[in-house]
Order: structure tokens, then C-alpha cells, then sequence
């Protein structure tokens, strides 16, 4: 996508545009903003990589769901934001299902202690 603005100009009027209309000062800031920017979605990006590859795949999609339940019970008390029926059965399906998964999990990892502990090699 860059590169065809780029080849249109587009780019390039777009930073003479915008260039122009800062001041000195505002050129500072701009420029640290998006430096910031791009420094904390490049950890975003690692740490979401390094939880996938601590855990697995769908922890984290599970941990992404419940962020999106957080988000709507938030709305709705904070500003509320009406949701139909359908959206509240769906949070709480979501929840149940992210806590189900939870201890579900937790019993795994009881289980693989218990196992090294006892030294039994067969489950």
C-alpha cells in the first residue's frame, strides 16, 4: 500500500501538507508521538507472541474474549450502553466458558504436579 502511494505522490504531498501546517514545537511532539507510537506496538506485538509461545494459541483467544466481556459489562455500567437479550446470554456463555476453561486447566496442571511428585509414569 506504501509503495503505490508512494509511486501515486500522494505520500509525499501528504507530508508536505502536513509538514507545513506544524510549528517547530508541534514537529517535536508529532514526531515523539508517533515514535511512542510505534515503540509500544512493536511490545504489543512481542508480548502477545511470547504469551502465544508460554501458553498456547487458545489461551490467548480465550484471554482476548474475556478482555471483549470486560469491555461490554464495562460499557453498560460506565455509560450505559444498552445490548439486547442476546448480547447479555452471550457474555454470560462467554463467561462460563472462560472460567470453565480456567479450571479445567488448573486441574491439568494439579495433575502433571502430582504425576512429578509421585513418579508415576503412566495417567
Amino acid at each position: 500500500m506504501f509503495i503505490f502511494s508512494y509511486l501515486s505522490g500522494e505520500s509525499l504531498a501528504v507530508r508536505e501538507i502536513w509538514w507545513k501546517a506544524l510549528q517547530p514545537t508541534d514537529k517535536f511532539w508529532a514526531l515523539l508521538s508517533l515514535l511512542m507510537n510505534g515503540f509500544f506496538a512493536f511490545f504489543l506485538n512481542f508480548s502477545n507472541f511470547m504469551t502465544t509461545k508460554l501458553t498456547s494459541a487458545l489461551t490467548v483467544t480465550i484471554g482476548g474474549n474475556v478482555k471483549h466481556v470486560a469491555t461490554i459489562v464495562l460499557s453498560v455500567l460506565i455509560f450505559k450502553n444498552p445490548i439486547s437479550l442476546i448480547n447479555a446470554f452471550g457474555t454470560v456463555v462467554t463467561s462460563f466458558g472462560a472460567a470453565a476453561y480456567s479450571f479445567l486447566s488448573l486441574d491439568k496442571e494439579k495433575l502433571k504436579i502430582i504425576v512429578k511428585k509421585e513418579g508415576v509414569t503412566q495417567v
